[in-house]
């Protein structure tokens, strides 16, 4: 909880006030010792003043977080009296009053989190063989850890490696991935007040400009409160956790590159291609992405319809016919995120990592302490100093035994695979859409050059992402044709002579989809704990739609968690993220 003592604009109360944050400007003109009555029964994480009623609040500035905002620069006086205070100072008292709820939150996510020891370089049991997983396994090896990986899925070095149920996102869809500074953004943010209706966006279909894939009535109950968890995110709160995420995901481009240069095997084969086109199809779509992607520092230049007709021959046909206004040359990458998997699982192998194939996590066992003591996988007990747990959207199954996977539920995502006859494009795509679904669920669409299992050149290409409930399952009775839809209609105007070629491949095969973990917050989930055998359990899920995007950094979060250094995602990627004022709490629906 927060308290606000000093009187704050109607605009800004608006947008903050609920159960969790407390208005009382009368505060302000109360003795101080009621004051100090008052603020002792309330036990706020932060109280808010106004530079003028600073000095009335000093007794208590001991018993919370003081953040004091203004509009004016402090007189000595003043600055002298916040020693022990947060100042905040913008131009305007509504920007002041805002960005000191922002302080207040941020401030409760740096004295959060438990304490870190420090773990031997023991054997640490990763469960679930995933991209993200698979990168902090490296980063665990290069660290000097034992490693052994178990998964539930066959061996994907052997053949194919399962049905759809049994799989994650790395393998389920189709091979290609794009990295992009804003891959993992939070996607319901889109502005600091966007109005309720914006966030009633799980009780509309896809096809109704919503996110559900399946119809409302087929909901069970946990999935309806995974919704309202979803729903009762403050507006201004998921903005600054949508900053947060956008963050890691900046950080993580280094972090590739250093784990490519270090490991350039693990790139053979897997067609990376380290240029990154967006491509939109409105004006406004144009305008907007301009701004966001020069704000984000991945802007490198805006080229013309007639340079992007130069530079890419294939989308020749579509900006003749009007259905691309404009692009921009950012920072990314693409490459072939299953070929890069298996390259992994061999460079990890010859490094001494150990791997167990249709292998399930089916229980945690706990001390009298509540520390994790061993896990049991394919019905035998397991021991380690250390665990790593990131099943994926397949977590949802465990979340009654690792109750830190309580937040995740499922959103598939859909592909199109078309041949990349001549001319081929050469360029990885990330397309601002438009007409079907294209103001929710389906506001984008990424195309990815690289080649099939039988070496041929192909272009990947996904779009469609729709909430199918809690668990993974849900795709089953999901509507995937109207999923599907979004990707076909767009790759059909981007691509008319490609898509004719495809046709006949396209009515016959099924639509291809992964499922993959979201939370209601948004936020990814990252918890660290001590195990009976002094090390720590760790649990790292729910990154929607940007595990391989923020996959170096998660592995870096995990590696400083078992040398006991603290990593800003420790908290706040942490369960215990905002709790001041109760979101924690509301993105932890059925636990």
């Amino acid at each position: 909880m927060i308290v606000i003592g000093s009187r704050m604009s109607d605009a800004t109360l608006e947008r903050v006030i609920d159960e969790h944050v407390v208005y009382r400007p009368d505060l302000a003109r109360r003795p101080q010792p009621l004051v100090e009555a008052i603020v002792a029964r309330l036990a706020p994480t932060a109280l808010l003043v106004h530079a003028r009623d600073q000095a009335h609040f000093s007794s208590v500035a001991a018993r919370c977080q003081l953040i004091v905002y203004s509009a004016r620069t402090p007189t000595t006086q003043e600055a002298a009296g916040a020693q022990r205070a947060c100042v905040v100072q913008e131009d305007a008292i509504e920007d002041a009053e805002s960005e000191a709820v922002i302080a207040a939150e941020r401030l409760s996510v740096r004295y959060s989190g438990s304490v870190i020891h420090r773990t031997s370089n023991d054997d640490v049991v990763l469960v679930g063989a995933g991209i993200v997983n698979l990168v902090t396994a490296l980063a665990l090896v290069d660290a000097g850890h034992r490693v052994a990986v178990h998964d539930r899925m066959r061996d994907p070095l052997a053949g194919h490696a399962g049905s759809r149920s049994e799989l994650g996102a790395t393998f389920a869809g189709e091979d290609a991935r794009v990295f992009s500074f804003n891959e993992a953004r939070h996607h319901l943010v889109r502005s600091p007040d966007h109005a309720r209706d914006d966030r009633l966006m799980f009780r509309r279909t896809v096809g109704d400009g919503g996110w559900l894939a399946r119809a409302t009535g087929e909901l069970e109950r946990d999935d309806r409160a995974w919704v309202a968890a979803l729903e009762a995110m403050p507006p201004w709160l998921a903005r600054e956790y949508g900053s947060d995420i956008m963050q890691f995901c900046v950080r993580s481009f280094a972090g590739w590159h250093r784990l490519f240069a270090e490991h350039p095997q693990v790139l053979r084969g897997t067609s990376f291609i380290s240029r990154l086109l967006r491509v939109y199809q409105t004006e406004a779509g144009l305008a907007r992405g301009r701004q966001a992607e020069a704000e984000l520092g991945a802007l490198l230049d805006e080229l013309s319809l007639g340079e992007l007709a130069v530079l890419e021959p294939a989308l020749g046909q579509a900006i003749e016919a009007g259905a691309v206004a404009g692009a921009l040359r950012v920072q990314g990458f693409s490459l072939q995120v299953q070929t890069l998997a298996r390259n992994l699982v061999r460079l990890l192998t010859e490094r001494g990592a150990q791997f167990h194939w249709s292998s399930e996590l089916e229980d945690v066992d706990r001390d009298a302490a509540g520390r994790v003591a061993a896990v049991v996988i394919g019905g035998r007990r397991v021991h380690a100093a250390s665990y790593v747990v990131s099943p994926g959207a397949l977590g949802a199954s465990l979340r009654t035994r690792v109750t830190e996977l309580a937040p995740i539920g499922a959103v598939a995502g859909m592909w199109v695979v078309l041949p990349n006859d001549e001319p081929r494009l050469t360029t990885a795509l990330k397309v601002g859409r438009r007409a079907f679904a294209s103001d929710a669920a389906a506001e984008g669409a990424n195309v990815i050059p690289g080649r099939d299992a039988a070496g041929r050149p192909v272009l990947f290409c996904s779009s469609g992402h729709g909430f199918v409930g809690v668990q993974p399952g849900g795709v089953e009775r999901a509507a995937v044709a109207e999923l599907a839809r979004c990707i076909e209609e767009t790759v059909a105007e981007l691509f008319p002579d490609k898509v004719v070629a495809a046709r006949r491949a396209l009515r016959s095969a099924p639509p291809s989809y992964c499922v993959r973990p979201w939370t209601p917050s948004g936020l990814g989930i990252f918890s660290a704990d001590a195990t009976a055998a002094g090390g720590r359990f760790v649990v790292t899920d729910g990154h929607n739609t940007g595990g391989f995007a923020q996959a170096p950094e998660i592995a870096a979060a995990v590696a400083d968690a078992l040398a006991g250094v603290h990593h800003d995602m420790h908290a706040r990627y942490g369960l215990g993220r905002g709790d001041a004022f109760g979101a924690g709490e509301r993105a932890r629906p059925g636990s």
